[in-house]
Parts: C-alpha cells; structure tokens; sequence
C-alpha cells in the first residue's frame, strides 16, 4: 500500500511539471535529456530527505518551502503571460543548465509537504524519491513534446495564453 500511495503522491505533486513543461515545449525545442535528469534529481532528493526527517524541522520552514515554490511558479506564469507578445519575434534557446538548477529547486520546493506528510504516514524515502524523481522525468519529457506538437496548432496564441494562466492558477492555488 505505501508504494502505491508513493506513486499516488509523486503524480500529484508533479503536475506543475506537466504545465511548465507545455509551456516550454511551446517556447523551445522541447527540454533536453541532462537538464530534465537535473530538475527531476532535485525533485527526487528534495522529496527522498524531507520524508526521512518528519517532524525534525519545524512548521514555518514547511511553510516558507512551499510559498517559496508557488511564488516561483507563480513568477514564471506572469512572466510567460507579458513575454507572449514578442515570443514569435525572438529565438530562446534550450534549457540552459543553470536554468534547469533553478528551476529544479523550485519545482522540488513544492515536494516537501506532500513528502513530510508522507514520512509521517510511514510511506519510504526511497520509494518518495524514486517515484517523484520519475513522476518529474516523465511529465517534464512528454509535456515538453506535447508543447512542441502544439506549437505547430494553429491556436497556439491561445495555448501559450492558457498555459500562462494555468501556471499563475497553479501558483495562486499552492500559496492558499
């Protein structure tokens, strides 16, 4: 039971992912193998420690994490929403390695409560790091080549719009 509910949690607390990575795959050439294992490695290690280490840290530390990574999420949405208008007039290049840090970390940041509350039901480190360092892989790779195929559409003006939105929702959601 503990590995599906592993499973379960690490799906969840990768959705964001799937967004970020329409998003991107709207704006690149999708994301590249070493940067997607970056983002998905600090998922797994951020989600890996803070299950082991339940009730060791205190509650305004959880809290901080997590507003930290909606705010970020929430920067990129609005970030994405004011560059739409002249994203067809420059060239962005890939996924840049230090990008991909940054933008782990952020995305791990959102790991930690689902991850403590999972330490606290007794549900493995392991298991927690595994499944969402996969979770994170996956959406990542599949989503960005989902934008990739969407961008050829003729309604990607309103996809790269939508996608915007969702990410600025996504981050409104996580700070309540």
């Amino acid at each position: 039971m503990g590995i599906i509910m592993a499973l379960l949690m690490s799906i969840a607390v990768n959705l964001d992912n799937f967004m970020i990575g329409i998003r991107l795959g709207l704006k690149h050439k999708g994301i590249p193998i070493l940067p997607n294992l970056i983002i998905s490695g600090f998922t797994g290690l951020f989600a890996g420690i803070f299950s082991y280490i339940p009730g060791s840290i205190p509650a305004i530390a959880v809290t901080a994490a997590n507003v930290t990574g909606a705010l970020m999420i929430l920067a990129f949405g609005i970030y994405c929403l004011c560059s739409r208008s002249d994203s067809e007039n420059r060239q962005i290049p890939g996924l840049s390695l230090k990008g991909a840090c940054i933008l782990g970390i952020s995305l791990a940041a959102n790991c930690i409560p689902p991850a403590i509350g999972a330490g606290i039901s007794g549900i493995s480190p392991i298991s927690m790091a595994a499944f969402c360092s996969i979770c994170s892989f996956l959406c990542l790779h599949f989503s960005s080549r989902a934008g990739i195929r969407l961008k050829e559409s003729p309604f990607v003006r309103q996809l790269e719009t939508i996608s915007a939105l969702l990410l600025i929702i996504i981050g409104i959601i996580e700070l309540l």
